[in-house]
């Protein structure tokens, strides 16, 4: 949803509500997941490391050479 938001001409609403169909999650799921992360925020660090991550390996391979935009710590995807 943040690259949707950084990326699309959509409002937020609009984007959530097209995320949510398309992985197949409920509002309420979304929320509680949502409270979870926030309940102990350095989860959130935790996760943006992951996607961050995440991300980099999905580049294609002529990007990953840009290791500036790694992050300093990163957790390992096998977390």
């Amino acid at each position: 949803m943040i690259f949707m938001q950084d990326t699309s001409s959509l409002s937020q609403p609009t984007i959530k509500e097209k995320m949510l169909k398309k992985f197949n999650v409920s509002e309420n799921d979304y929320n509680n997941t949502v409270k979870y992360f926030n309940e102990e925020p350095e989860k959130w660090q935790n996760f943006f490391d992951s996607v961050i991550v995440y991300i980099e390996r999905s580049r294609p391979k002529s990007n990953m050479s840009d290791v500036k935009s790694l992050p300093e710590q990163s957790v390992s995807v096998d977390k």
